[in-house]
């Protein structure tokens, strides 16, 4: 479990090679403050409303098709949200 330093992320797909790094929701939430709290503005609190919808799925399936429906519905956000999916998925 890490803070999402992608270094750290590095060093983990690079020694834990049958692994994978999961990001603590504490930090995640942070970051999705930190990053979309002023793109989106008054659409922030629905877009987290339908973000903790998709992060409490109990299917890796589900939660990757309510992510993605996130990056369609909230185009202002869809560089920072692909981005972070694409890291997610290295």
């Amino acid at each position: 479990m890490t803070d999402s330093d992608p270094a750290l992320d590095a060093a983990c797909i690079r020694v834990y090679k049958s692994y994978y790094a999961m990001h603590c929701i504490y930090h995640i939430n942070q970051n999705l403050y930190k990053n979309l709290s002023g793109p989106l503005g008054k659409d922030y609190s629905q877009f987290l409303n339908e973000f903790y919808i998709a992060r409490n799925s109990l299917s890796q399936e589900r939660f990757e098709y309510l992510f993605f429906k996130l990056i369609e519905k909230y185009k202002q956000i869809f560089n920072y949200l692909f981005q972070e999916s694409n890291e997610f998925h290295n």
